[in-house]
């Protein structure tokens, strides 16, 4: 990687890396052109910014340390040990800071920690993020402060902004969390009227069910009522029938008998 800033004499300044080397080179030179040699110890991670005129880098080395210096500006600083860095590091300036940041794994080897240090002040870094999905970050510079992006996996998990000496959540990331929250109630409003409206439909339909039981058992009887309808009035009319022969015999019959 390599980075080009505007020196104030007018001339251009790159800071670029050439295998383990960070090379510094400001153009037109007034030393026959030949790169200088800033550092032989570069690892991985080399990241630069200007503040004030004077371009700052900071890198991880072969020996395994953090390491901040600039172009001119003194001794060299070890931050520490960079084990547990996964992403990062990265230099930013910010409303009279400079800030390094890089993404860590916690002590416990499960959090993920975005830290952000200011190299010349002692003390604790800020904890910009924690969390245990935070997967990377980008740092937006702004014209008098920086914007942070988290990530966890593919989604912007929290952004902030420093403001007033620290990191503050931004507005829009709050909206979202709002609308979030909304949509999980709204989904689960959505899921028990759901619900609601299959246990309706599993009522009327043992209703129905039972409406049409009962009207089958109504018909069985109506049909059992019609059909002893039926028998009764054949058998009235048999015993018509019935009664009307008797009758016609006794009439015929009875007349001829002797002593009636």
């Amino acid at each position: 990687m390599s980075w080009i800033y505007d020196l104030s004499d007018g001339r251009k300044a790159c800071l670029y890396t050439e295998r383990n080397r960070i090379m510094f080179h400001a153009f037109p030179s007034r030393n026959g052109g030949m790169p200088a040699v800033a550092k032989d110890d570069h690892e991985s991670g080399l990241t630069a910014a200007m503040y004030y005129g004077t371009i700052y880098f900071s890198y991880i080395s072969t020996g395994g340390e953090l390491i901040f210096d600039g172009i001119g500006s003194g001794e060299e600083i070890s931050l520490g040990s960079a084990e547990g860095i996964k992403a990062g590091p990265d230099l930013a300036a910010a409303a009279g800071n400079l800030l390094l940041f890089c993404l860590r794994r916690g002590e416990d080897g499960n959090m993920m920690r975005l830290e952000a240090v200011d190299p010349y002040r002692a003390g604790r870094p800020w904890i910009v993020a924690e969390g245990k999905g935070l997967s990377g970050y980008r740092v937006i510079r702004q014209q008098n402060s920086v914007l942070v992006l988290v990530f966890c996996g593919n989604e912007i998990e929290e952004e902030k902004v420093w403001k007033d000496g620290r990191f503050c959540q931004t507005t829009q990331i709050r909206y979202r969390q709002e609308m979030s929250r909304l949509e999980k109630e709204y989904s689960v409003l959505k899921r028990r009227m759901q619900e609601q409206e299959r246990e309706q439909r599993n009522l009327l339909e043992m209703e129905r069910h039972r409406n049409s039981e009962l009207e089958n058992t109504l018909e069985k009887y109506r049909e059992e009522i019609r059909y002893a309808k039926q028998k009764y009035d054949e058998l009235a009319g048999f015993a018509g029938r019935l009664q009307a022969a008797v009758k016609q015999w006794r009439e015929k019959y009875m007349e001829e008998i002797p002593g009636q």
